[in-house]
């Protein structure tokens, strides 16, 4: 699932942002996910999705950089990223989102405030 979400962060998400985008995406991972600035500035984009993933665990890198695509406007890469994610976790739980079958979400706090839902 790890190598999934590593995936989804770099095809559907930095690999579609400008440089100077990057720049901006690294503004705010400094303090969403608490990285060094020094690692941030020489990470290129592979390397960065896999200190994202090491600094918070593969779902909540995801959620988090959702937060920081929207925080920057780039909307059409946070809801993609956002769909993705839904995806995965769907296809996680079996496909089993029958209808005679009752879904409850709770709410839970991902790493450092991101919020995130899961499925029970």
């Amino acid at each position: 699932m790890e190598s999934e979400y590593r995936e989804m962060l770099l095809l559907t998400g930095l690999d579609h942002i400008t440089e100077e985008e990057l720049k901006r995406f690294k503004y705010f991972a400094l303090t969403e996910f608490q990285i060094a600035r020094s690692t941030l500035d020489v990470a290129d984009r592979t390397e960065l999705a896999d200190h994202l993933i090491q600094s918070a665990g593969a779902a909540c890198a995801v959620t988090k950089a959702i937060n920081i695509f929207q925080k920057l406007n780039y909307m059409h890469i946070a809801n993609a990223l956002e769909e993705k994610k839904k995806e995965a976790s769907e296809e996680t739980d079996g496909g089993r989102t029958g209808s005679h079958q009752r879904r409850f979400t709770e709410r839970s706090t991902c790493c450092h405030g991101a919020e995130s839902y899961k499925s029970l």
